[in-house]
């Protein structure tokens, strides 16, 4: 199962590139496609957050491949353009794809082009966020009545 804020990113990264490009996903192919985007697991951080929170901090380091730089360069441009113009909000989707009406806030995205050898030519998207999510609640009998005695000395 695929968490749904990563799904809900690799759904607006995929209609914010280019058309024809081949998504991937946790392993690459030896004979994979150009041009192509690699989605690895995202690697993350735990923390506490807040008395009814945690946070996981999230870095995703998104390899872009093309013919050539310019390609792989352009591509990973346009995903980040388009998510700077939208103001860095994601749009969550539910497990069918469609929209919830909720979003999620991403930090400045990155993009540097990597490897200029090989067959293709590599450019790599950083996307960073903190996900915020509450411990799980233990059911508990709410207070009813409260009474305070004040003695007059």
């Amino acid at each position: 199962m695929i968490d749904q804020e990563i799904a809900s990113i690799i759904k607006f990264v995929l209609g914010a590139a280019p058309q024809g490009v081949a998504p991937y996903y946790y392993r690459m192919r030896e004979d994979f496609a150009v041009p192509g985007i690699f989605f690895p697991p995202p690697e993350f951080e735990a923390q506490g957050d807040t008395l009814a929170s945690y946070k996981f901090d999230f870095a995703w380091y998104i390899p872009i491949f093309a013919k050539d730089d310019a390609g792989a360069y352009a591509i990973a441009h346009a995903v980040a353009n388009t998510l700077m113009a939208r103001r860095r909000l994601v749009p969550i989707i539910d497990e069918a794809g469609e929209a919830t009406g909720k979003g999620l806030r991403l930090d400045d995205p990155e993009v540097k082009v990597l490897d200029r050898s090989g067959v293709a030519s590599t450019a790599e998207l950083t996307l960073r966020w903190s996900s915020r999510r509450p411990y799980d609640a233990v059911e508990a009998q709410k207070m009813m009545e409260f009474t305070l005695n004040f003695i007059d000395k």
